[in-house]
Protein backbone atom coordinates (compact mmCIF):
# COMPACT_ATOMS: atom_id res chain seq x y z
CA UNK A 1 0.00 0.00 0.00
CA UNK A 2 1.04 3.62 -0.12
CA UNK A 3 0.71 4.21 3.62
CA UNK A 4 3.16 6.91 4.75
CA UNK A 5 4.22 7.69 1.18
CA UNK A 6 5.56 4.33 -0.05
CA UNK A 7 3.84 2.50 -2.89
CA UNK A 8 3.70 -1.28 -2.42
CA UNK A 9 0.46 -2.89 -3.68
CA UNK A 10 -0.58 -5.98 -1.75
CA UNK A 11 -1.54 -7.83 -4.94
CA UNK A 12 -4.58 -8.06 -7.19
CA UNK A 13 -8.24 -8.47 -6.25
CA UNK A 14 -11.48 -8.81 -8.15
CA UNK A 15 -13.91 -5.99 -7.45
CA UNK A 16 -17.66 -6.53 -7.32
CA UNK A 17 -19.42 -4.91 -10.32
CA UNK A 18 -20.82 -2.03 -8.28
CA UNK A 19 -17.27 -0.98 -7.29
CA UNK A 20 -15.45 -1.68 -10.56
CA UNK A 21 -16.79 1.29 -12.55
CA UNK A 22 -18.76 4.46 -11.94
CA UNK A 23 -20.87 6.29 -14.51
CA UNK A 24 -21.33 10.03 -14.45
CA UNK A 25 -23.34 12.23 -16.82
CA UNK A 26 -20.33 13.10 -18.97
CA UNK A 27 -17.67 10.53 -18.03
CA UNK A 28 -16.89 6.98 -16.95
CA UNK A 29 -14.44 5.96 -14.23
CA UNK A 30 -12.96 2.44 -14.33
CA UNK A 31 -10.96 1.44 -11.26
CA UNK A 32 -7.47 0.07 -11.90
CA UNK A 33 -5.97 0.53 -8.42
CA UNK A 34 -7.70 0.67 -5.03
CA UNK A 35 -6.45 2.32 -1.87
CA UNK A 36 -8.50 1.31 1.18
CA UNK A 37 -8.42 2.92 4.60
CA UNK A 38 -10.11 1.07 7.45
CA UNK A 39 -10.76 2.69 10.80
CA UNK A 40 -12.68 1.40 13.80
CA UNK A 41 -12.91 2.08 17.50
CA UNK A 42 -13.36 -0.17 20.50
CA UNK A 43 -14.44 0.91 23.98
CA UNK A 44 -11.96 -1.47 25.61
CA UNK A 45 -8.24 -1.16 24.97
CA UNK A 46 -6.27 -4.31 25.83
CA UNK A 47 -4.00 -6.95 24.27
CA UNK A 48 -6.93 -8.87 22.75
CA UNK A 49 -8.01 -5.71 20.90
CA UNK A 50 -4.46 -5.40 19.55
CA UNK A 51 -4.67 -9.00 18.32
CA UNK A 52 -8.09 -8.44 16.70
CA UNK A 53 -6.79 -5.29 15.03
CA UNK A 54 -3.74 -7.12 13.70
CA UNK A 55 -5.84 -10.08 12.43
CA UNK A 56 -8.35 -7.85 10.66
CA UNK A 57 -5.97 -5.26 9.23
CA UNK A 58 -2.56 -6.86 9.12
CA UNK A 59 0.10 -4.22 9.76
CA UNK A 60 -2.51 -1.86 11.15
CA UNK A 61 -1.76 0.44 14.01
CA UNK A 62 -3.61 0.31 17.30
CA UNK A 63 -3.79 3.62 19.11
CA UNK A 64 -4.95 4.12 22.68
CA UNK A 65 -7.15 7.18 23.17
CA UNK A 66 -7.69 6.98 26.91
CA UNK A 67 -10.24 4.21 27.47
CA UNK A 68 -10.94 3.92 23.73
CA UNK A 69 -8.80 2.10 21.16
CA UNK A 70 -8.62 3.14 17.53
CA UNK A 71 -7.45 0.68 14.87
CA UNK A 72 -6.33 2.11 11.55
CA UNK A 73 -5.11 0.24 8.50
CA UNK A 74 -4.45 1.03 4.87
CA UNK A 75 -3.76 -1.21 1.93
CA UNK A 76 -3.55 -0.86 -1.81
CA UNK A 77 -4.10 -3.36 -4.59
CA UNK A 78 -4.54 -3.55 -8.33
CA UNK A 79 -7.90 -4.53 -9.79
CA UNK A 80 -7.67 -8.03 -11.26
CA UNK A 81 -8.21 -8.38 -15.04
CA UNK A 82 -9.25 -4.75 -15.50
CA UNK A 83 -7.81 -4.90 -19.03
CA UNK A 84 -10.38 -7.60 -19.85
CA UNK A 85 -13.35 -5.31 -19.10
CA UNK A 86 -15.46 -4.22 -22.06
CA UNK A 87 -16.75 -0.72 -22.38
CA UNK A 88 -19.71 -0.14 -24.68
CA UNK A 89 -20.74 3.29 -25.89
CA UNK A 90 -24.21 3.76 -27.35
CA UNK A 91 -24.65 6.87 -29.43
CA UNK A 92 -27.72 8.14 -31.22
CA UNK A 93 -29.11 11.19 -32.97
CA UNK A 94 -32.40 12.56 -34.29
CA UNK A 95 -33.11 14.03 -37.72
CA UNK A 96 -36.04 16.23 -38.75
CA UNK A 97 -37.41 14.50 -41.86
CA UNK A 98 -40.62 16.55 -42.04
CA UNK A 99 -39.31 19.48 -44.08
CA UNK A 100 -39.67 21.79 -41.07
CA UNK A 101 -43.10 20.57 -39.87
CA UNK A 102 -41.60 19.37 -36.58
CA UNK A 103 -42.27 15.63 -36.97
CA UNK A 104 -39.13 14.14 -35.49
CA UNK A 105 -38.08 10.60 -36.26
CA UNK A 106 -35.41 8.76 -34.29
Amino acid sequence: SSFHGSFKPDGCETLPPHRAAFEFVDRLFVATYVEEITYWRATTCNTSMHQVCHELLGEAGLESLGTVCACTGQRGYFVRDVEQKRISVFHGYEVDTSNGKGLWVS
